[in-house]
């Protein structure tokens, strides 16, 4: 299976010297940060592209921006439809096969509106009319997210799993009983109960052998992507070093799918 990460490993560095640890150390795919909120740091798509390009790394997913999220569920919700159709119209340029958003933000749900359920239906319709895989990413709360999964026009829509939102909710089986056939994607890390850390595999509480399991019965053969950052005691290894034991905890993670499938 291929193997991924996140740019944003928890080491300030600018995007080329990102990617060169994550090449370095194994990985065959990255997610990217989009919009442009890091601009500044990360230079304008087209410098991205050339960045990832040159490190000879995959392009597995694009992770939206989500701060906003929440005004796609109010009737004044244009721009930022606008804004999502944009950045999907971006990635398609590049040719990247996905992209990552929320159906929420925060701790205070939005109202279920129509607005809401029509402007994710708009932005589903983009993906596949650009031939970009468009998957939403479990958050906090799982009602809003099972019904613009099930809405009207949203039937093109992917999900991601991020491991470390299903442990803190307590979620993760019957995200996958509901979800598990339309898995696109994954945000793999582990926390300790209290507070989504992203942490590495092995380094908190999560189950691991039960997402592996949940995984193999899926019949997911996609990316094993991290989005992780050193727990405290790891900070000094260094970014090298700290992808590097990323990649092997990756790669324990994977027997374990593997193993899962073959039983």
């Amino acid at each position: 299976m291929k193997k991924g990460a996140f740019t944003w490993f928890g080491y300030v560095l600018p995007l080329a010297q990102q990617l060169e640890a994550i090449a370095n150390a194994g990985f065959d795919a990255v997610m990217l940060w989009w919009g442009d909120s890091l601009a500044d740091y990360y230079g304008t798509p087209e410098q991205r592209a050339r960045m990832v390009e040159r490190s000879g790394l995959a392009v597995d997913s694009v992770h939206l921006p989500y701060e906003q999220v929440n005004a796609l569920w109010q009737k004044d919700n244009g721009a930022l439809v606008a804004a999502y159709l944009g950045w999907i119209g971006e990635c398609a340029r590049f040719g990247y096969p996905r992209v990552v958003l929320h159906a929420t933000s925060g701790d205070t749900p939005p109202p279920q509106s129509r607005e809401g359920l029509e402007a994710f239906a708009c932005i589903a319709a983009e993906g596949q009319r650009l031939g970009v895989e468009v998957a939403v990413e479990n958050t906090r709360f799982l009602r809003l997210l099972l019904d613009v999964m099930h809405a009207p026009g949203c039937e093109t829509l992917k999900f991601c799993l991020d491991t470390s939102h299903g442990h803190l909710r307590g979620d993760t089986g019957l995200l996958m009983e509901a979800l598990g056939a339309k898995l696109s994607c994954l945000h793999l890390s582990d926390n300790d109960g209290r507070e989504d850390r992203h942490w590495l595999p092995g380094n908190g509480r999560i189950d691991w052998r039960q997402i592996a399991s949940l995984l193999a019965g899926a019949g997911y053969k996609g990316c094993l992507s991290l989005e992780v950052v050193p727990r405290e005691d790891e900070k000094s290894m260094g970014p090298e070093a700290f992808m590097q034991k990323a990649y092997r905890r990756l790669s324990a993670f994977e027997e374990r799918v593997l193993a899962a499938r073959a039983d």
